[in-house]
């Protein structure tokens, strides 16, 4: 069998993933070409590695986790390589972030800048700008966290919280007995993992801004012409453009984590575990700017 062929094969017995991992492991098995796995050496995989993902570290652990998959069971010697490759190729992607790490603290504008540009953006009627980066900035969404449908029935979204919902879909509603915004999200990176998220806005400015949305019932907030949920790709472009500065939700959620350290808020950094849906260990380690190598490392690999 062939590497696409495996990796084929793999993702229909697999349940517990998703159809858009499943076509991207599909699409980067396909450009190990047609040869048969057990006519293939490590030397071979790695030149394959190289022209056909390119130099970087991020690439190349793409189609290293692909050939551990097509190995695992029917070549011990090469999968033991591609293991210490893997790791060897993870070392290089944890440096290569600390070296942007030390560009982005002398790039990025502070966490004063984004509150001043955010109060810049009220206003006192519907900004989608407001909308999205108040969110952002105090909540640390992901893009796709962003795909919702407004409800109006308190009954209905009571229902979705219990999870007796046919379709699993991220949802807004404006409790006015509360007088607080609530947010039901099911559909993001990781729900797999951390489950659907529950969160509460009782910010008078942030309300006052959705209310002046005047959705209808079951429509989403960002929406084709038709009026169907626009894709994840248009969403995120999407997200790029609005967010300040063009700054797009990863810059702005590391210029969050720095301002929470600098100013040892560990209460508040601990609460975007649950409304991002991740560890503290991952924000620690790819969105922590002050991450950065020490000053002899740095200056040992300039000497090289």
């Amino acid at each position: 069998m062939s590497i696409a062929s495996t990796i084929i094969k793999y993702c229909a017995e697999k349940d517990d993933i998703k159809e858009e991992t499943k076509a991207t492991y599909i699409k980067h098995a396909q450009r190990f070409g047609v040869k048969q796995i057990d006519k293939m050496s490590y030397n071979y995989m790695s030149k394959k590695l190289n022209s056909c993902f390119g130099s970087s570290a991020s690439s190349q652990l793409q189609g290293v986790h692909i050939l551990l998959i097509a190995t695992k069971e029917t070549k011990p010697r090469i999968f033991e390589k591609l293991l210490k490759l893997n790791k060897q190729l993870k070392e290089d992607k944890d440096d290569g972030v600390k070296e942007k790490n030390v560009e982005k603290l002398n790039t990025l504008p502070s966490y004063d800048y984004l509150i001043d540009k955010l109060h810049e953006l009220d206003k006192g009627e519907f900004s989608l700008a407001y909308f999205i980066n108040y969110i952002l900035i105090n909540y640390g969404f992901r893009n796709q966290d962003f795909n919702l449908i407004n409800i109006k029935s308190k009954k209905e979204f009571d229902t979705l919280k219990k999870g007796k919902t046919l379709e699993k879909n991220n949802y807004i509603y404006h409790n006015k007995h509360t007088k607080q915004v609530e947010l039901f999200i099911q559909v993001y990176k990781t729900a797999k993992t951390y489950g659907a998220k529950h969160i509460k806005i009782r910010d008078e400015t942030f309300i006052k801004n959705f209310t002046a949305l005047k959705l209808s019932d079951h429509q989403p907030i960002f929406r084709k012409l038709n009026g169907g949920q626009v894709s994840s790709s248009y969403l995120g472009d999407l997200i790029h453009e609005y967010s300040i500065d063009n700054l797009r939700e990863a810059n702005i959620f590391r210029i969050t984590v720095k301002h929470l350290i600098d100013t040892k808020n560990f209460t508040k950094l601990d609460a975007y575990v649950n409304t991002r849906g991740t560890s503290m260990c991952e924000i620690m380690k790819s969105y922590n700017i002050h991450r950065v190598k020490p000053e002899e490392e740095q200056q040992d690999t300039e000497e090289e």
